[in-house]
């Protein structure tokens, strides 16, 4: 029979050796000085990649990173006019080369049209597959499930979840046939459950699962395309401006923070990653809290948004 002390010193001691490897794993990741940061792993001659949801935001933070470490770029969204200014400043850019444009409408194109408009594409040597569209499609964007209309869930769910799906079917056989490539399926730390957020953070538990069982399954064939769930927190972006977490990056830095570290994790055998150091740490004290005060802290968290959200429509009226 262990002693109390004899178990509580395990315990202790276990506990202790798990800490250090997270801590060892979160600076090896987040202090990423020599990792592959050009994305050599996936450059061939003429190389390109497709960013959906592409003309502002994170989006185009995404094509804007890519282009400067030399890769062709697709811009996809829904909007011609964005597009348009996208790819007008994309190609101002040091050394940028070719810039495409793909106009979908996330929330309505059927597969026949996705089909279509992406066929052009399979004919290129893509390498690289960002899903990044998404986000929320009504107002107010805070609402009890019970106050959504039956439209809206079908918009979140068509523009969060089916389209992502509907184009990596499409673009997978062309991924493989160029690989090594890659797959980054945009998520979100509200995944983990957000009060008022019940659409937004199902449909991006969704993209989470989705990258996290291709890259399982692609590993099972021996495939040669990496599968990666990118998770952030809060970012400053045209979408999201209101209440933010102290410390929130820009899309901008964000996309970068993404890419710098898109072959280190792979290469640590990671399948979901927070690549912006402060939304990592802050995720891994929310996870390590009991679930009273995760409650407590989500439900300050969307309130004071909440606020934000009212104070600034009043203003507009």
């Amino acid at each position: 029979m262990y002693s109390r002390s004899t178990l509580l010193s395990t315990a202790g001691f276990v506990w202790g050796c798990l800490l250090l490897r997270r801590t060892w794993r979160f600076l090896t990741f987040h202090l990423n000085f020599a990792g592959d940061v050009q994305l050599l792993k996936y450059q061939r001659p003429r190389s390109w990649a497709l960013v959906t949801g592409s003309s502002a935001g994170i989006g185009l933070g995404f094509a804007k990173e890519l282009v400067l470490r030399g890769f062709n770029v697709i811009l996809l969204g829904h909007l011609p006019g964005e597009l348009q200014s996208a790819e007008t400043m994309l190609r101002q850019l040091p050394g940028a080369k070719e810039i495409l444009t793909v106009t979908l409408d996330a929330r309505t194109s059927t597969p026949a049209e996705i089909e279509t408009a992406l066929e052009p594409v399979t004919k290129l040597p893509l390498t690289i597959l960002i899903n990044n569209v998404g986000g929320i499609t009504f107002k107010p964007y805070y609402q009890k499930l019970e106050d959504h209309t039956a439209g809206q869930i079908d918009d979140m769910i068509n523009l969060n979840a089916r389209f992502a799906a509907h184009v990596t079917r499409v673009l997978v056989p062309t991924l493989k046939l160029h690989g090594p490539s890659a797959i980054l399926n945009v998520s979100s730390g509200s995944c983990r459950g957000m009060p008022w957020m019940s659409l937004y953070s199902s449909v991006k538990a969704f993209n989470a699962a989705f990258g996290r069982a291709l890259a399982r399954e692609f590993i099972a064939e021996g495939s040669k395309i990496d599968s990666l769930v990118v998770c952030p927190g809060d970012v400053q972006s045209q979408a999201n401006t209101r209440a933010l977490a102290p410390g929130s990056p820009t899309a901008e830095t964000f996309a970068k923070a993404v890419l710098d570290r898109v072959v280190t994790a792979v290469r640590q055998g990671r399948v979901e990653i927070m690549p912006y150091w402060a939304h990592d740490l802050q995720l891994s004290l929310f996870e390590a809290l009991p679930e009273f005060l995760a409650q407590r802290l989500t439900v300050t968290s969307i309130s004071s948004k909440i606020e934000a959200e009212r104070a600034q429509n009043s203003k507009s009226l």
